[in-house]
């Protein structure tokens, strides 16, 4: 299932910025892309994955490999693919340092693997 998670989300913090969440419908694996549209110069953007199975506890432990994007340019960062979820739900948040602000548009693609 293809879901857009952020389509010019305007990022301002640290602390993190949320992506909806998407349901994982009996999937196990997702592809996450980012796009950052426009950023400071010295801006770096991290989007990572998070996974909850009730909506209010969110972690990225029990992923298997690298759950997180980063991207220091403006334009497409590599997608990441994650297997292993077993999450019932998933969720970006996106991170900006310093505290400055970024232009991001983020989309998830889930799948049974």
């Amino acid at each position: 299932m293809y879901v857009i998670v952020a389509d010019k989300l305007s990022c301002t913090s640290n602390t993190g910025d949320y992506s909806q969440a998407v349901s994982m419908e009996g999937a196990n694996a997702v592809l996450l892309t980012l796009l950052v549209h426009t950023k400071s110069a010295s801006t770096t953007v991290d989007a990572s994955l998070e996974g909850s199975n009730d909506l209010q506890n969110w972690s990225n432990s029990g992923l298997t490999g690298s759950t997180s994007l980063t991207a220091t340019t403006i334009g497409f960062a590599a997608p990441l693919k994650v297997t292993g979820i077993a999450y019932r739900y998933i969720r970006v948040k996106f991170t900006v340092s310093p505290s400055t602000v970024a232009i991001v548009s983020s989309d998830v693609n889930t799948a049974s693997l």
